[in-house]
């Protein structure tokens, strides 16, 4: 059964194989391993909280079987944000910070963290910028496919701010 979506039919047959959407050629069980390394380079620190951690890893696994599956590059990318907004949580809860009548939304946080100096303003366009696009993946209007290049860079932007926020 043939569909006419942007990526490659799912299977039982085929759910093995590696999607090489984005490459001319056959992808091997070795050139899928060393595509997979880059997606270790980012890390949550320690002082992140563990709960943090685990939704990062989770996006983690979720691209890395983008391999398999094209459009799972960008599920990952989507929770990526999902877990910024998860670490500014903590970030109030740790502190002690209650945003703006007691709301913990996004920009509610951020603007409690900017305003008792958590956060440098000098951050703020950065974790606005992950709000935007947090919200432009949980309404999406068609299926977005993201490049692993593309959801790389925004893991190790989203690692750097949240390892930033718990320093």
């Amino acid at each position: 059964m043939l569909n006419n979506f942007k990526f490659r039919e799912l299977t039982p047959e085929n759910f093995f194989e590696y999607d090489k959407r984005g490459s001319n050629k056959e992808i091997s069980r070795e050139l899928a391993i060393e595509a997979t390394k880059f997606f270790f380079e980012a890390q949550l620190s320690e002082k992140v909280p563990k709960d943090t951690r685990e939704l990062f890893e989770v996006a983690r696994a979720v691209m890395i079987y983008g391999v398999n599956f094209y459009p799972l590059y960008t599920v990952g990318a989507e929770q990526l944000f999902r877990v910024a907004e998860n670490a500014l949580r903590m970030k109030c809860n740790q502190t002690g910070i209650v945003p703006n009548q007691g709301k913990y939304m996004f920009a509610n946080m951020l603007g409690a963290l900017v305003g008792n100096r958590v956060i440098d303003r000098e951050h703020i366009d950065i974790w606005y910028s992950f709000k935007k696009l947090r919200n432009i993946f949980s309404h999406p209007e068609f299926q977005q496919l993201f490049p692993p290049g593309d959801v790389l860079d925004w893991m190790d932007l989203v690692s750097e701010y949240i390892n930033r926020l718990f320093e």
